[in-house]
């Protein structure tokens, strides 16, 4: 009888622990699925709303509310910079002084609609950072 009770104490013992482990891989695996739609919804919302037209006129801020997956999202001075190659056209924006100053940028670049790359440069005026050139290429560009 002893026997008997320790061996249905065992298998229930087992059961248990299978049971347990097998309910949190589900809740894990749960978790695991909502994170990867998020992150579709996020790339979906890129890939539709990113365009040519409508980074021209967003502040960086609108912008990056629309789609915060970036490629490319650095700030620096203008003195850091060479403007040839895919900035080429700052150097048509600005003055030879300017581009030897502390004037702050942001380039940010993005996965655009079509497949292909597009670059922003945006230049803070007051409180938000509005754009001053875009650039639309294809990935295969070489510079």
């Amino acid at each position: 009888m002893k026997r008997i009770t320790r061996y249905i104490s065992f298998n229930l013992l087992i059961c248990s622990v299978v049971f347990v482990s097998c309910n949190g891989t589900s809740k894990k695996s749960e978790r695991t699925i909502t994170k990867t739609d998020s992150l579709t919804q996020k790339q979906a919302c890129m890939v539709d709303s990113l365009t040519v037209d409508f980074l021209e006129k967003a502040s960086y801020k609108k912008a990056i509310a629309v789609c915060s997956i970036t490629i490319i999202d650095r700030e620096f001075a203008l003195k850091e910079i060479v403007a040839f190659g895919l900035r080429a056209n700052l150097g048509n924006i600005f003055t030879k002084e300017e581009l030897a100053s502390n004037i702050s940028l942001k380039e940010v670049t993005w996965d655009g609609k079509d497949g292909d790359y597009i670059t922003v440069w945006y230049r803070k005026d007051e409180a938000s950072w509005n754009p001053i050139d875009i650039f639309k290429y294809g990935k295969g560009t070489r510079f």
